[in-house]
């Protein structure tokens, strides 16, 4: 084989290299590109109220004794928001948690609206999803107010 040979060889095996680089390269980013996109926005889901009650007041001085407090136990129902690919992640690594954490509960001062919710009923939760199958609640909303 002649030296020109070896060198037209060569550069059409590293523009093949490259091509299927650039190709790895586009698919990735665009997959990078689309969990960022995901990440940023939030997602919100129906939760099932688990249990509703006073939160015990802590012997403080410091503390108020007018103030009442309500804690609002829940269970996420769905994530169906989030997208199909890592949905299942979601759900295993929210399932893990439930079992290790118990339900997610949220303290609120809205006595009424805390004294109008019972077992079983629906609420709605507001939360952001991150590494590693991560879910961060921002909001927790029944009956058209926040908790």
């Amino acid at each position: 084989m002649s030296n020109r040979n070896k060198v037209v060889w060569g550069l059409l095996v590293t523009l093949v290299f490259v091509s299927a680089l650039l190709f790895a390269m586009y698919r990735f980013g665009s997959g990078i590109s689309f969990w960022a996109k995901e990440v940023e926005s939030s997602k919100t889901e129906a939760a099932t109220v688990t249990s509703v009650g006073p939160v015990q007041k802590a012997n403080s001085s410091t503390a108020s004794r007018d103030v009442v407090l309500y804690r609002i136990c829940y269970v996420i129902d769905d994530f169906d928001q989030i997208h199909s690919d890592f949905r299942q992640g979601y759900w295993s690594a929210e399932s893990q948690r439930l079992l290790r954490d118990g339900p997610r509960c949220k303290v609120t001062p809205n006595v009424a609206l805390a004294k109008n919710l019972s077992k079983g009923d629906r609420i709605s939760v507001v939360f952001l999803i991150g590494n590693q199958y991560q879910i961060d609640i921002v909001a927790v909303s029944a009956l058209g107010e926040n908790l």
